[in-house]
């Protein structure tokens, strides 16, 4: 993860603090927000070999940039 460290700071600040066991929460202010930072989790979390899936969100839009769980 050190070398995501400086091109993602907030994606590898919101793997460090939220996680929960095997679950990644967190909240966001803005739907562009959570998109962006929850796409350099999935792609941070992707390239250590572990895949994210079921992600769910109030917005329709975070849910359809993401994939939502009934498509995985």
């Amino acid at each position: 993860m050190k070398r995501f460290r400086h091109l993602y700071p907030k994606a590898v600040k919101a793997i460090i603090d939220c996680h929960y066991v095997d679950d990644y929460v967190d909240s966001f202010a803005t739907e562009s927000k959570a998109i962006s930072v929850s796409t350099r989790v999935k792609e941070i979390h992707a390239n250590a070999g572990f895949e994210l899936c079921q992600f769910s969100s109030s917005s329709p839009i975070v849910e359809a940039a993401l994939g939502a769980p009934d498509e995985e």
